[in-house]
């Protein structure tokens, strides 16, 4: 697939979350350490691991699901210690989950409008914006919980969107969809910065998809960085190789 959207002026941009020196010990077991991690304004950024090397934990406390037990986190130039996750999205920050979470009795244009901020603006209105973009809209009056799968998946994305999010943290949002439904979601997401002005930060196991659209790659194990760069030279780490893609030889990357 052809690489869509990237950011060439990235580096130059403001950092939309940045954290410092984050850790997290469970029952005196390190989880994650030392981590000096940022998502520039307007950048697709990529968190790839092994399964079990910290990913959805670092989620879990950008959100401020998991209290830290060192280091700061700061989201549009403001400290987030002692916000709770719906404080953290009125501010700007949305989020999916690798388990869907649905209002799966409602219809799915109540799932989007259940998310929208309290606005003068026609709000249906945005509402089916949103759910042309995912191709969703045909399926608007549908209880959501009767949606294919794959569907499901782009409707949630959708209703995080509906915040009118600066940042979306997209958990694995291609897992359990096949080949088609994750080539149009890919697309979709290269597309959701310019179309809704929103830095994303996703994490994939799916590494074309990973390759194609992010601006840059962070690369997580044993709950630590290991590297950081372009799609290019992340496919290039001999350190990520090992840790991650595989041998050099048979890396498809």
């Amino acid at each position: 697939m052809e690489q869509l959207n990237k950011n060439p002026n990235s580096s130059e941009n403001l950092n939309v979350l940045e954290t410092q020196g984050l850790g997290i010990d469970f029952g005196g077991l390190t989880a994650l350490n030392a981590l000096d991690f940022c998502v520039k304004e307007n950048e697709i950024c990529g968190l790839i691991g092994p399964n079990g090397a910290g990913k959805t934990t670092l989620f879990n406390l950008l959100t401020n699901i998991y209290k830290p037990s060192r280091g700061s986190i700061s989201f549009l130039g403001q400290d987030t210690s002692g916000l709770i996750p719906h404080q953290l999205h009125r501010r700007g920050m949305g989020r999916t989950f690798q388990n869907i979470r649905l209002f799966h009795r409602l219809s799915v244009l109540e799932n989007i409008l259940v998310a929208m901020r309290p606005s003068p603006q026609d709000q249906r209105k945005e509402a089916y914006e949103i759910l042309r973009f995912f191709q969703l809209d045909s399926q608007a009056e549908q209880i959501a919980g009767n949606l294919s799968y794959g569907s499901q998946r782009k409707l949630e994305i959708g209703r995080a969107l509906a915040g009118r999010p600066k940042l979306i943290l997209l958990d694995e949002p291609a897992a359990g969809m096949n080949p088609v439904e994750t080539k149009v979601l890919s697309q979709q997401i290269a597309q959701i910065r310019d179309r809704f002005q929103v830095s994303v930060l996703l994490i994939e196991h799916d590494m074309k998809l990973v390759m194609d659209i992010c601006d840059v790659i962070w690369v997580l194990n044993f709950g630590q960085f290991i590297a950081k760069g372009t799609p290019f030279e992340i496919a290039a780490n001999q350190q990520v190789i090992e840790a991650y893609l595989g041998r050099k030889e048979s890396s498809r990357c």
